[in-house]
């Protein structure tokens, strides 16, 4: 008799099947209401274990409140008919920002039925996402580069020199469309002004003063108004010296000028722009620009270059790393080496000693200086400009230059990188030795290295096939932003500061900010957390019945809040 007893006891979970089976398929004829959505074990998944299905599914509704920033929770209670009374279904609720529940938070555990999703609570230093949609990244220039980035119509400092991840400055203006920094310090332009903050040692802020802001962009002088009344159509940043071209093709430098990078017949520093002058009869003035109107600008370091229809022509310090600087302040021609000029310059970007620019109807990739293009002697002479091996159809280069010589070019659902295998973004690599006809890269006190090119690996789907909205090299790491906003980096994780050693990644992760923030999906708000009213939140609901083992889980049932 006690066993035929024991053996009841173990039918009961059975025969409730059979009732449950019954109950879900009168809850698969049931409406969905406006308040929310039913789902039954037809659109369940299984979790667990094979008994699983053994527990009866239960039905979750979702609906938004106080505008979205909080949600109301409500699911059925399972038919447990034939179980003993102690058999009280403990149930777990958990919340997700992207539907697919990858990003999966926990946010009840109990025996209610009833649960307010507020996410409230004071917020806390965390490692978390920025919030909102990042657009614009800067361009970086120098071995110390800060970077900036803006996310969700805010701005956020970080980099090496800014340890500690992103922390947001002040001053910019919503209308900034292009981004650019240097050593320690950062600029931005809009159509008729510049804003610059960071170090101003040098006067590289343009204020006039030498007054550092380490946080604080504040508007650049314009002495002659000619940034309001002619227009800004380009910024170009250096290792501690800017440079702006104007709509009339005029360009003006400030900050540090010892190697002549403000322009020709300056080796000194102004805390003001300067310009350079194109007159035909100013015998100081660069002939080729008044023949040759510049159509775009770009600096490294102590070296400043402009585009123009007949070429591109350089001023200033050209540096090969470890090498002794050279000055050369006339405006000299760059050229291929058979001699011929750059021409057809779609875009152009410099990191530290270094440029690339996208060429031609075929928008290949040429790079010139410095160790990128190096190819034997220490120091690259003029006609060194080279077409890297990479294809075409690029759409955005990017350089870092220096030590560290990376660049990278973006193209339809590919990040292409060269330079040190580290930060190209992806394990594996294609090596071309010099004896094969390819160039080498990155002084490391050994001799030349070899190029590495590789293609970046997004298999996270990060980055996407989209046109990016940005990107960015530095010495250290890699950065990109893609077409549906999201930020991602990859190589050594200095970008975080120097001291960071534990974030190192080969491919691409999101940027993370550590900072006032709250966890699981939820947004910062005047009063603490809240869920954010722009996103269509996810639930799922499962229990268990703890007296009856923690391998009987019930399939979880999702429900999007409407």
């Amino acid at each position: 008799m006690r066993i035929r007893k024991r053996f009841r006891a173990i039918r009961w979970p059975y025969r409730a099947v059979a009732i449950a089976a019954a109950g879900l398929a009168m809850l698969g004829a049931l409406t969905i209401p406006s308040t929310g959505a039913y789902f039954t074990a037809s659109g369940s998944t299984s979790a667990n274990t094979a008994a699983a299905a053994s527990l009866p599914a239960v039905a979750i509704a979702a609906k938004g409140a106080s505008g979205g920033q909080s949600t109301e929770l409500s699911w059925s209670s399972p038919d447990l008919t034939g179980w003993p009374a102690d058999a009280v279904p403990q149930y777990t609720v958990e919340r997700s920002a992207s539907g697919d529940f990858r990003d999966a938070t926990t946010i009840y555990q109990g025996p209610n039925r009833t649960f307010v999703d507020s996410a409230t609570g004071s917020t806390a230093n965390v490692w978390s996402r920025l919030v909102g949609n990042a657009d614009l990244i800067s361009e970086s220039n120098g071995v110390d580069a800060t970077r900036v980035v803006r996310v969700g119509g805010r701005f956020y400092r970080f980099g090496a020199a800014a340890p500690g991840g992103p922390t947001e400055v002040s001053g910019f203006p919503a209308g900034v469309t292009k981004l650019s920094a240097g050593s320690n310090f950062y600029c931005g332009m809009t159509a008729t002004a510049v804003y610059c903050g960071g170090d101003n040692s040098y006067g590289q802020l343009g204020d006039g003063t030498k007054t550092s802001r380490p946080l604080t962009a504040a508007k650049v002088v314009d002495p002659t108004g000619a940034f309001a009344r002619q227009g800004v159509a380009d910024i170009a940043v250096g290792k501690a010296h800017v440079c702006v071209l104007d709509n009339a093709s005029m360009i003006w430098c400030w900050g540090y000028g010892y190697y002549g990078q403000l322009g020709p017949g300056s080796t000194t520093q102004s805390t003001t722009p300067i310009v350079l002058s194109r007159s035909a009869t100013d015998p100081a003035a660069p002939r080729v620009f008044y023949q040759n109107q510049p159509t775009a600008i770009a600096a490294s370091n102590d070296l400043t270059c402009a585009v123009t229809p007949a070429g591109v022509y350089c001023w200033g310090a050209q540096a090969a790393y470890y090498q002794t600087l050279k000055s050369r302040p006339a405006p000299f021609a760059m050229m291929y080496a058979n001699g011929a000029a750059i021409t057809g310059v779609q875009s152009i970007a410099a990191g530290q000693g270094a440029f690339c620019a996208i060429v031609g109807a075929a928008r290949e990739v040429t790079c010139w200086f410095s160790s990128m293009t190096d190819t034997g002697s220490k120091f690259p002479s003029d006609s060194q400009a080279q077409k890297i091996p990479v294809g075409g159809d690029f759409t955005r280069v990017a350089v870092s230059g220096g030590g560290s010589a990376t660049a990278c070019a973006a193209r339809s659902a590919q990040i292409v990188c060269w330079g040190t295998a580290a930060l190209v973004g992806t394990a594996t690599t294609t090596r071309y030795p010099r004896s094969s006809g390819g160039i080498w890269t990155g002084w490391q006190g050994q001799g030349w290295r070899e190029l590495s090119i590789g293609t970046v690996d997004d298999s996270a789907g990060l980055i996407g096939s989209a046109p990016l909205r940005g990107l960015m090299v530095d010495g250290t790491d890699s950065c990109a932003v893609s077409n549906a906003g999201t930020i991602a980096c990859w190589g050594k994780g200095q970008m975080y500061g120097y001291a960071v050693t534990d974030r190192a990644s080969l491919t691409p992760t999101p940027l993370l900010a550590f900072g006032p923030g709250c966890a699981g999906q939820a947004v910062v708000t005047s009063s603490g957390c809240s869920l954010d009213p722009s996103v269509k939140y996810s639930y799922r609901v499962s229990y268990k019945i703890p007296n009856y083992g923690s391998a009987w889980v019930s399939p979880s049932i999702t429900a999007a809040r409407s």
